[in-house]
């Protein structure tokens, strides 16, 4: 998804480093309904030197459970809609 990453951390605060390699940056989240959801960083080695965090807008939805994208979804356009703001 295109997202911007001061968007992400006002809508799900502070993130989780990742694992240095291939993610820099994640949040991680469990819904009311247990679905747990990741939102992260994903590069390959066409993308190295990795860009700071704070630049990127492509980000990655993760999740076992096939609803945690559409939940993730969900939770920034209220976001949005409440605050009336566009995503880049």
């Amino acid at each position: 998804m295109q997202i911007s990453y001061d968007l992400l951390v006002r809508i799900f605060g502070k993130p989780l480093s990742g694992d240095g390699e291939k993610v820099t940056t994640e949040w991680r989240m469990t819904f009311e309904d247990g679905t747990i959801a990741t939102i992260y960083d994903y590069y390959t080695f066409e993308t190295y030197p990795l860009p700071k965090p704070e630049h990127n807008i492509n980000w990655h939805i993760g999740g076992k459970d096939p609803s945690s994208v559409a939940l993730v979804e969900e939770v920034i356009f209220n976001y949005q809609l409440a605050n009336l703001e566009v995503s880049l």
